[in-house]
């Protein structure tokens, strides 16, 4: 009987930042944007893209490891892990 399992909880975390658009853009000028890698990309209407720097701001996240959005128990056999459990 094996009695090793792992453990894998997924966890939220919140980071907010203050961004400045270009002189004479607004959001209303926005037509897509993503972030990622702590950047955000931004395309304006008008066809020019900005990306701007938000990594500052991860440091000072806090993560609330109190109730995970998803938790899953997997049994270890044979070098693989097998989901047995989740909520």
């Amino acid at each position: 009987m094996n009695n090793e399992y792992t453990i894998c909880a997924t966890y939220s975390a919140t980071c907010s930042a203050t961004i400045e658009l270009p002189v004479g853009k607004c959001w209303k000028d926005v037509k897509s944007w993503y972030v990622k890698w702590a950047e955000i990309h931004i395309e304006f209407k008008d066809g020019s893209q900005v990306s701007i720097d938000i990594s500052d701001t991860i440091g000072e996240a806090e993560m609330d490891t109190k109730r995970p959005t998803y938790v899953e128990v997997q049994e270890n056999q044979d070098g693989f892990a097998n989901e047995i459990d989740s909520q």
